[in-house]
């Protein structure tokens, strides 16, 4: 493929180019013209001055040169003086007619197309001004609040304190505070500083206590449903995958048909994994009869084949496959392990199905039911916070101190549930399953890449690099009607910054506690730090249940779509759910952007061109060739100053015809040898012996323009 032009559309290259063959053909057949003449001889039978003085009247003369170039070639006929250079000039000059016409194949070869456009720069969040950042910052705010209003805090160190007996804080001991209407604060933050995000939905709490105590709102939770594909908001790529979800800081808005490579960034990475505990129910709606019934699989065939439908890394298979054993021994009792399903292996239960059931495939959070007097709810709780504290041993996760630790939640239990077909009943089925997340923050180089149906596609180069994590309490000193002091906990400072480090780790797994859950019932409380995003967001996806909005635990909301319950499926799902908790809770502050240093924005296409399928250009050849040929032939012919002559032939071959005097009465044989008498009317007269011309009186005639001959004069064609 060949690139032609950017600027211009194939009607207009096509319009440029027949002019230029239109040049071409005139121009060539101009100078063939004159070429032909030049080489014309002043004495040559009638047959040649006949085709000669059809190319110089300009009518047809095709057939007729055809057929004196036959002769010539054939030697069937033999000019007095032959000239081989008029007879290649008229075997170009009837070729030249044809390569114009098969110059029209050429033009198949253009078609429109997309090249890349020239590279920009650009910044996070492709901030172009101060005043597009106060905008950006301003829609942020809840309801209109003034950005000036709003208080920023930001903490470089903190330390413990004992306030007390079992009271102890960690407090910033290194503030550097501003307000979100003042950009100098932000500007000196780069990309690797957890610090550049900030809430999308912010305002300052407006209490009794707000001249002690300063304390903002703002949401923390996912949208009412998932983000199922990869994509760029406010300055954050966001990509869902298969085993959960990656945020990349920093990163300019992309447009179809662009790439960019983000060399020094922040990205957030949560993996999930998920294991099935051989634990099933099922309900036949198609029986009248019918009631729903659940189904264990033993130990002998769960062991053989739960590793293999375990979805997920593989730093989670222990813990997890640990913490399915234990819920499995609690679950035990409520089957039959004397009634086993033919063929399947599985035991049915005592009782009826213990769980909810649905049309639509869902998942939610699960928690045992009660059995036998047994409150298996709460052992699960303990069974889960084993695995959390087991998944943050393996990863070597720096643990917290014990002031702003917080609950571990890296493990949940989920149920899938839905329906499908089985031959023509309608089943409504369940599965439960073990799920666990990591939350790592690592420096990477990224490359993005917009494609031009809009799909964006990450690759993150991970960077050896060191992580600092700066954690400080926030929260409010009251006395109580008692005369105690109560301390009132807020949402902590949670800060993480990277730097370079050629003999650091690429991966640095952190700390996930406990959220109050994906969706909340109302705005969280404290600062407005986005460290708690990092901290919360596997928490979040592992905790949502049925009581969330029923949208976000959609899987799908086709009946019968449940052909699998495989733990793949959840995965993915709650890579979603963690996209829709980022994109619904953060973006990059703009002030932050102005001082990022920019990056490169490159054209992958997209940019409209026209383009040439350079096998069509061989039609133009034999055109370009032959005009380029007579141009030559003719510069040689002016050197030489033979194109002079070639007027006065030209005058005296042109009118209707030329006058022919002959010393006899008729029209001459086609063999007839005619010469060139010049004077004040120059005319024909025929010679004999090939150089006198015949004697007697003399008749005038004219050699035929046309096909057609003509009684008394002429020739016949």
């Amino acid at each position: 493929m060949l690139i032609i032009t950017d600027r211009l559309t194939i009607g207009q290259i096509t319009f440029i180019v027949r002019v230029v063959i239109q040049i071409l053909a005139y121009g060539g057949l101009f100078l063939l013209g004159s070429i032909i003449l030049s080489h014309s001889p002043r004495t040559a039978p009638i047959e040649t001055h006949d085709v000669l003085n059809r190319i110089v009247g300009k009518s047809t003369s095709t057939s007729s040169s055809l057929k004196w170039i036959v002769k010539r070639v054939f030697r069937k006929n033999r000019d007095p003086s032959p000239s081989s250079y008029l007879l290649v000039a008229l075997i170009l000059s009837l070729c030249y007619g044809l390569f114009v016409s098969l110059s029209d194949v050429g033009f198949i070869g253009f078609f429109s197309c997309e090249i890349p456009g020239p590279p920009f720069q650009d910044v996070p969040a492709s901030v172009r001004s101060e005043s597009h950042a106060r905008t950006l910052v301003e829609s942020y705010m809840l309801n209109g609040t003034d950005p000036s209003s709003v208080n920023s805090y930001r903490c470089d160190a903190a330390q413990d304190h004992v306030f007390g007996v079992n009271v102890t804080e960690r407090l910033c001991t290194a503030w550097r505070n501003s307000t979100y209407g003042d950009s100098s604060g932000f500007r000196i933050l780069n990309s690797t500083d957890s610090d550049v995000l900030m809430p999308t939905n912010l305002g300052r709490y407006n209490t009794t206590r707000k001249d002690i105590f300063d304390l903002n709102n703002y949401f923390l939770g996912a949208s009412g449903e998932i983000v199922p594909n990869p994509t760029i908001k406010l300055g954050l790529a966001v990509a869902p995958h298969e085993t959960g979800v990656r945020m990349v800081v920093g990163v300019p808005q992309l447009t179809k048909h662009q790439k960019v490579v983000v060399p020094k960034t922040l990205a957030l990475e949560v993996d999930i994994g998920c294991m099935g505990l051989g634990m099933i129910g099922q309900e036949d709606t198609s029986s009248l009869f019918g009631r729903a019934k659940d189904y264990f699989l033993p130990d002998d065939l769960y062991k053989s084949t739960r590793m293999a439908k375990y979805t997920g890394p593989d730093n989670l298979r222990d813990p997890l496959a640990k913490a399915a054993d234990s819920v499995r021994d609690l679950m035990r009792p409520w089957y039959n392990s004397s009634n086993v399903v033919p063929g399947a292996g599985y035991w049915q239960s005592y009782n009826s199905s213990y769980s909810q059931y649905s049309w639509q495939t869902q998942a939610a959070a699960w928690w045992p039911p009660s059995i036998n007097g047994v409150q298996n709810a709460d052992l699960a709780r303990f069974i889960l916070g084993n695995c959390s504290e087991e998944v943050h041993q393996k990863l070597n996760v720096a643990i917290p101190s014990e002031s702003v630790k917080k609950l571990p939640a890296a493990c949940a239990l989920y149920q899938m549930r839905g329906s499908f077909f089985v031959d023509q009943g309608a089943i409504q089925g369940h599965s439960e399953m073990v799920c666990a997340t990591t939350t790592q923050v690592n420096m990477v180089q990224a490359t993005l890449e917009v494609d031009g149906e809009g799909r964006l596609t990450t690759e993150l180069n991970r960077l050896p690099s060191d992580l600092h994590i700066v954690t400080a309490s926030y929260f409010d000193i009251q006395p109580s009607s008692t005369g105690d002091t109560m301390f009132l906990e807020f949402d902590p400072i949670e800060r993480y910054t990277l730097s370079d480090n050629a003999a650091g780790n690429t991966q640095h797994f952190i700390y996930q506690r406990y959220s109050l859950g994906t969706t909340t019932n109302g705005l969280n409380h404290g600062p407005g730090s986005m460290g708690p995003l990092f901290s919360q967001i596997g928490a979040a996806m592992l905790g949502v249940s049925s009581l969330d909005d029923t949208t976000l635990t959609m899987i799908n909301s086709t009946y019968f779509s449940a052909d699998t319950f495989s733990t793949s499926v959840v995965t993915k799902w709650a890579g979603g759910v963690g996209a829709s908790y980022i994109l619904a809770s953060t973006g990059y502050n703009a002030w932050a952007a102005l001082g990022s240093a920019p990056v490169t924005v490159l054209s992958t296409g997209g940019k409209l061109a026209t383009c040439y399928n350079q096998r069509y250009s061989a039609a133009f050849l034999p055109l370009v060739l032959a005009a380029i040929a007579v141009m030559c032939w003719s510069l040689g012919l002016l050197v030489s100053s033979k194109v002079k002559s070639t007027k006065k032939l030209e005058n005296m071959y042109g009118g209707l015809a030329p006058t022919i005097v002959t010393p006899f009465p008729g029209r001459p044989h086609a063999d007839t040898i005619l010469v060139w008498e010049e004077g004040t009317d120059p005319h024909l007269k025929p010679v004999f012996n090939g150089g006198m011309p015949l004697p007697g009186p003399e008749f005038e005639m004219l050699v035929p323009s046309a096909n057609t001959s003509y009684p008394g004069y002429g020739m016949e064609k």
